[in-house]
This record gives structure tokens, sequence and C-alpha cells, in this order.
């Protein structure tokens, strides 16, 4: 146990240290944020989910960077065998700096409180006879305002994504299919947010994602070991500050996911590290791995 725990902490700072680049404005890493991955996504849990990850655009006139760092609180629970609702409200620390400026911009506070809702349509996993389980579901949720937009963005010359919340009320749809035969799981899931316009009449673009992920758990004793991977497909709709486009807001981005969950008793640790591996940012803008760390405690159903 005490080497697991060694080998998570040594590949956090291993990414951790390595320079990410990836756009400084556009939504990317957003439209796939509330998919868990393995099976306890049904499950009745308590999870802290931490992100950390930083934009860079290279461009040779003003060079920017921007570091995200987000603690997420994840509650999860079952209303009925086929209604499960997820709430989910993070912690962002958010830094903005050029080279033309010689103080960096930060943000700090609470990010846009979600509340999802995932609906199973069908499944076969009472039906003792059956050589494979699925199950199709049907996610609907509502993110709140509850972060910080920052109203005076153009002023303070900082991107509009850098402010710790949207400022509007968003919404959340989207499909879920698991399938899953002994030791084996795939997953196929869909996610749609609409933007709605915030007080200052900024709407982030629309954002869907598209993900396929293989899982595979390997037991021994009480201890499950469950390394994953995948793709995820993303797109960004662009921005509108007045209803006029917001240069370099959208993309899409095509991600190969890999991480591992280790299980033990009532616990979950996992970590990730999903790799950018193709884009259509704007010029200057590279983008590379999105590290985040998970640790769950599973409650009785």
């Amino acid at each position: 146990m005490k080497k697991i725990i060694v080998v998570i902490i040594l590949l956090i700072v291993n990414i951790t240290i390595s320079k990410i680049y990836a756009c400084d404005q556009c939504g990317c890493s957003i439209a796939g944020s509330y998919n868990n991955i393995t099976g306890y996504a049904h499950n009745n849990y308590f999870m802290l989910k931490s992100s950390y990850y930083q934009f860079s655009n290279v461009t040779a006139d003003n060079p920017s960077q921007s570091t995200m760092f987000e603690l997420g609180f994840f509650a999860g629970y079952n209303i009925t065998d086929r209604l499960h609702l997820l709430a989910f409200i993070p912690y962002k620390s958010n830094v903005f700096s050029t080279s033309s400026e010689p103080l960096p911009f930060k943000t700090n506070g609470l990010g846009d409180a979600t509340l999802l809702s995932n609906f199973t349509l069908f499944t076969n996993k009472n039906d003792v006879m059956a050589k494979f389980t699925h199950a199709l579901s049907i996610k609907a949720g509502i993110e709140l305002p509850t972060g910080n937009f920052i109203d005076d963005y153009r002023v303070l010359k900082v991107p509009a994504m850098v402010s710790t919340g949207s400022g509007s009320i968003d919404w959340h749809t989207g499909l879920r299919y698991i399938y899953k035969r002994k030791n084996t799981t795939l997953i196929g899931d869909y996610a749609y947010k609409l933007n709605t316009i915030n007080k200052s009449e900024y709407q982030f673009g629309n954002q869907q994602s598209l993900s396929l992920i293989a899982a595979q758990r390997f037991m021994h004793a009480n201890n499950v070991f469950t390394p994953y991977v995948g793709f995820t497909a993303e797109q960004d709709g662009i921005d509108n500050y007045h209803k006029l486009e917001q240069h370099g807001t959208d993309g899409e981005t095509v991600i190969l996911n890999s991480g591992f969950e280790f299980g033990f008793k009532n616990y979950i640790a996992g970590i990730a590290a999903d790799i950018p591996i193709y884009s259509t940012l704007e010029a200057g803008t590279k983008s590379s791995p999105r590290l985040s760390l998970r640790f769950a405690y599973m409650l009785k159903n």
C-alpha cells in the first residue's frame, strides 16, 4: 500500500513540474468535467478531485500564460434504482501573466455549483443469467452562478476564462452507456453544455464532448486495481460579448485519456493524465496533459 501511494505522489510531482501548454482563452477541458470514469459513477459516494494545468499562448508579440488549479467536492446519491444525483462545487485558483506586465493577475474563490441527474433508461444488471451487463442512461443538470465573473476583464486585459465562474445559469445534458463483461468495462459518454448570457452580456460558447473509455479490473484480496485508456473529442463554441464573437475562444480537441484507480475497502484513489493529440486552436497556441487526482469514499447503497 505504501509503495502505491509513493508512486502516485511521484507521478503528481513529475507532471506538475513539467511545462504544460494550452489555450489561455478557450473553454477546453470543461465539457467533460463532470464525467466519472469507472463503476462508482452510479453509486453513493463523496469525492475530492483536484486538477492542475497551464494555458500558454506563445505569440511573438506578447506571450501569455494561465495557471489553473481546481479542488472540487462531489457527492453522489441514488434516489432510486434508476435515478442518481450528483452535486459538485469547486474551489478555483487562477493566475494569468504576460511578458508585458510585471505582476500576474490572480483570482481565487468558489466556482459554479452543479447539480446533475442521471436516469437509467434500461439495464439488465438484475439478470443473473446474463453473460454481460449493460446500461443506457440520460443526463440532465443545472450549473448555478456561485463563482465570480470578472465584469471588467477587458479593462484588466485578461481572458474571461480566468474568472472563477461564468456569471450565468447554464445547462447540462447527455447520454452514457456502460458495458461490462467479467472484469472488462467499456464506457461511452456524450455531454453537452448550454451556456447562457450573463449580466455583463458575455456568453461562453456551448460545449460538447464524446468519450470512449476501456477499463480493466484486477483484484487481489480486498484490493482492486483498475487502469483505463480511451479517447475524448471536445468541441468548444465561440464566446460572444454583446453579441460580438470573441476571436480565439473556440476550438476542437482530441484527447488521449489515461489513468488508473486503486480501491481498498470503501476507498478509491485515482490519477489521470489526459493528453491532447489533435487540436484546431488558434496559431501560437499549444496543448499538453491535464492532470487530475481524486479520492472517493463509498457509502452503502
